[in-house]
């Protein structure tokens, strides 16, 4: 009966030692599991943060480009509006001489 212990009270210790061994495997797997799961979510990050870098560069440039082509039409239209002002200018000052001239030599 005591060998029958004995072998019972072995066999729990190697089935205590095979459960240890067991765990440790499985925590290691989960840790491999883990860091890779960080390196994956690292590398989308990188990937996601370039393809905004990029969208934002994108979308920078045309705004300049809408801002020079609005900032260009607006002085086209100023500039207009003032060679318009000039030739009125122009013709208004010729009329004054004429009165200036009709007043002084009748």
């Amino acid at each position: 009966m005591e060998a029958q212990g004995e072998q019972l009270l072995q066999n729990l210790i190697n089935r205590e030692q095979s459960l240890a061994a067991s765990i440790e495997e499985a925590r290691k797997e989960a840790d491999s599991l883990v860091k890779q799961a960080q390196e994956e979510a690292a590398g989308l990050m990188d990937k996601a943060r370039a393809a905004a870098d990029a969208a934002e560069a994108e979308l920078r440039s045309k705004a300049e480009a809408e801002a020079a082509r609005v900032r260009e039409e607006i002085i086209a239209a100023a500039r207009a509006d003032a060679e318009a002002i000039a030739k009125r200018a122009e013709g208004g000052s010729s009329k004054a001489v004429e009165l200036v001239m009709e007043r002084i030599l009748p």
